[in-house]
């Protein structure tokens, strides 16, 4: 190795040097992949710039190729210094759509459950085995990608079609691993963002990208350091980046990413020694104290420090070789092709905008619903926005754009998408100090395609169950239909004001349609006929308020007919910072088939908000009140308030902070509150809380004598856990004038 380095040393010192000179060596650089510890590779990049180093080609794996290909497109060490700062890690490393992106029902859906599995249909193909099971047709990876993959996209305009990767500013290629042959596979061609992303692919981690008959991963488990690849591509000078660590203790094998992240590298650690020893200008940061997963801001600052630091060691090595390369940089940038530029600086008029990937009859529809319509002046965050809006609606696996003829009168935007799995299944869990643990299972069959026919089973296993089945048929040019069945059961204590007036316990059960929007992602609106029947426990006797008293518990039906209208346009369904909730209904009700109709209405209103005061700092005022209008002396729809979620035993039943039991109030109801949130670090919160009630037989009287007030105050301490939000609230309020604590961990359902 040192014979050859004087050899080029020798042979440099002896020829022209200039860039167009036939025979000058070529310089290569190559980037090791690990994960967040790539950062380190951008404060290299800043001393090769320093010392005037160019290089003829950048290869990289896994980070390294991500690094080096955005490198490779003209961005300059500190503009990729910049790009990575800024990045949003927790959410480029996920499937997570911006939360104003999603479609409604896939908002409850979220707020709700902790763990969703989408699933491809078992034998939905004629290739398939008749041995195939659900497990066989889970997706290949928890993570999509797809997030990752809109980030490279709006790096590389200029560069988003298929092409030669030596036609970039800097030639440059990345290795893959075929899981299909076990073999690496060197991508010098084809679209780059894709390239990228393949490279990075972590086997059961990142879905895998499918490419030319190839099922590509990382390449990390093959040739982690490919210098043998920048070799084989004409390299004469190496300078090489390795970023894998040293053998790791076993106290830092304890987590699944430590042991996957070492599984990874003992893979490829034959080829990995190997190369080691062939780079002529070997730069190792110092990334002991991180790992493959360490994306956090502080951890990839530090890392480009490292890489910097390390990088000036070799410094006189590096200045060295651009003076005899002469190379030195006196002013800009010399590529050999033009610069990629960032989407988001960018202003289009699209003549067309194609859709790929679909029916062409829904082509329309789908750029209606995305904003991405031609003969519009869009930027580039609208492009972004409208693929984020695609992939809200979760029909997609993955969603990539090509922006055709930049800057002429036939500019296009072609979209380019992938059908992802249409089932699910979904697990949420909770635990509360009102009815101990719960555990609520979702299976929807059909859920994420986009029209047609859905199916969904939901069972709630707890204190008080219930199973539901539910179908709805969608079309792009008519209202949702929808019908459901529900069966359950309730055992609730039912108070008035400081006395318990006694426990009432009973099954019922639910039958609605409803026509409902489609694919609204703040509003839903729903109008419909429901049917319910109550089966009351015969031996329970019920004590109601005076007003009440003579009214017999019995097996009774009821129809109503219904208008509802919910908005949510928060960014988070817990510990939001900005936006706003409005659920708001109105019913009509017949009661009692056998003894003739018992007719009253019903109208219903939750008002809330989030407003930011300061750094963490956030007001939640809220407005919750129910009136019911005629003669209803039906136990089942009373006016209930009590506990920290609305809707607990009863669909109608209002918050109200300092009791946790419901009570029944009179027919006329509203309730003011305001909370006060204070974010402590990143995922602790303090909040204060305090509400006023107001109750009446009439509404006229809410707010006189005739009227009864109430208020009630408390304090709550929330962290946001990887399993839900775990709360604890002590509270007080004239209600019943005792101290109370509620203790909740997990998504409420």
């Amino acid at each position: 190795m040192v014979l050859r380095q004087l050899l080029m040393l020798v042979l440099c010192c002896n020829m022209a040097f200039a860039a167009d000179v036939p025979g000058r060596p070529k310089v290569a650089l190559v980037l090791c992949g690990g994960g967040a510890k790539g950062a380190a590779h951008i404060g290299v990049l800043k001393v090769l710039e320093e010392a005037g180093v160019q290089v003829d080609m950048v290869v990289g794996t896994s980070i390294g190729g991500l690094v080096g290909g955005i490198y490779a497109m003209g961005y300059s060490a500190d503009e990729i210094d910049a790009i990575v700062q800024e990045c949003d890690w927790k959410y480029l490393l996920s499937d997570n759509t911006a939360r104003r992106d999603a479609s409604f029902t896939q908002k409850s859906i979220d707020a709700k459950y902790l763990l969703k599995v989408p699933f491809y249909n078992i034998n939905a193909d004629k290739n398939s085995a008749k041995e195939d099971s659900p497990i066989s047709r889970l997706p290949a990876g928890l993570i999509s990608g797809q997030n990752v993959l809109n980030f490279l996209n709006g790096l590389s305009m200029g560069y988003q079609q298929a092409m030669d990767f030596s036609n970039l500013p800097i030639p440059f290629a990345c290795v893959a691993a075929d899981l299909s042959k076990g073999e690496a596979v060197v991508l010098k061609s084809g679209v780059l963002p894709v390239a990228m992303r393949a490279t990075m692919a972590i086997p059961g981690v990142f879905a895998p990208v499918e490419l030319d008959g190839k099922v590509l991963v990382d390449g990390g488990i093959i040739n982690n350091f490919p210098v043998d690849v920048a070799r084989e591509m004409g390299a004469d000078i190496v300078i090489g980046v390795d970023i894998q660590n040293d053998s790791p203790s076993p106290e830092n094998l304890k987590s699944i990413p430590q042991v996957l992240s070492q599984m990874i590298g003992l893979m490829g650690n034959e080829s990995y020694l190997r190369n080691v020893k062939d780079v002529d200008i070997l730069i190792k940061p110092d990334v002991s104290k991180y790992g493959t997963y360490s994306f956090n801001k502080a951890a990839i600052a530090q890392l480009v420090v490292n890489g910097y630091a390390a990088a000036k060691e070799k410094f006189p090595q590096l200045q060295d070789l651009a003076r005899k390369l002469n190379t030195l940089a006196l002013g800009e940038k010399e590529f050999k092709g033009p610069k990629a530029t960032e989407v988001v600086r960018d202003t289009f008029c699209f003549k067309a905008v194609t859709i790929n990937g679909i029916n062409k009859e829904n082509e329309h529809w789908l750029r209606r619903m995305s904003g991405l319509k031609p003969g519009l002046k869009l930027s580039g965050s609208d492009i972004n926005r409208g693929i984020s809006i695609l992939m809200g609606t979760k029909a997609f696996i993955s969603a990539n754009y090509v922006v055709l003829n930049k800057g002429s009168e036939d500019e296009e935007l072609v979209v380019n998408l992938r059908k992802g799995p249409t089932n699910i299944l979904a697990v949420g869990a909770r635990y509360d100090s009102e009815e101990a643990a719960a555990l609520l299972v979702h299976l929807g069959i059909r859920e994420y395609d986009l029209l047609g026919s859905k199916v969904g089973v939901t069972g709630r296993l707890s204190y008080n169950p219930y199973g539901e089945l539910d179908y709805s048929y969608t079309s792009k040019d008519f209202p949702k239909i929808g019908a459901s069945y529900r069966v359950g059961g309730v055992d609730m204590n039912i108070y008035r004001s400081t006395a318990n007036q006694n426990n009432l316990s009973f099954m019922y059960q639910k039958g609605q349609v409803k026509l409902s929007n489609v694919y609204l992602r703040n509003f839903n609106f729903e109008g419909g006929v429901r049917w319910e029947h109550y089966d009351f426990n015969e031996y329970q006797k019920y004590n109601l308020p005076d007003e009440y008293q003579g009214y017999a518990l019995h097996d009774k039906s009821y129809l109503s007919y219904y208008l509802r209208g919910v908005m949510d346009s928060r960014d988070a369904s817990y510990f939001a910072t900005r936006g706003m909730t409005f659920d708001a209904e109105a019913s009509f009700f017949q009661t009692d088939f056998k003894s003739g109709f018992n007719n009253f209405g019903a109208v219903e209103l939750n008002l809330g908000g989030v407003v930011g005061i300061a750094e963490g700092l956030v007001l939640i005022p809220s407005l919750h009140g129910r009136i019911i209008m005629g003669d209803c002396l039906e136990v089942p729809y009373l006016n209930y308030v009590g506990g920290t979620e609305p809707g607990r035993y009863m669909e109608q039943q209002l918050p109200f902070i300092g009791v946790n039991h419901a009570n029944v109030v009179y027919n006329s109801t509203v309730i003011g509150r305001a909370d006060i949130r204070q974010r402590i670090g990143k995922k602790h919160y303090i909040y204060g809380m305090a509400n006023y009630l107001r109750t009446s037989h009439l509404f006229d009287g809410l707010f006189t004598k005739s009227g009864m007030g109430r208020w009630g105050a408390g304090v709550k301490y929330s962290y946001d856990s990887p399993i839900g939000p775990l709360s604890l609230n002590v509270h007080w309020s004239d209600f019943d004038h005792k101290v109370g604590v509620y203790v909740n961990l997990g998504h409420y359902f």
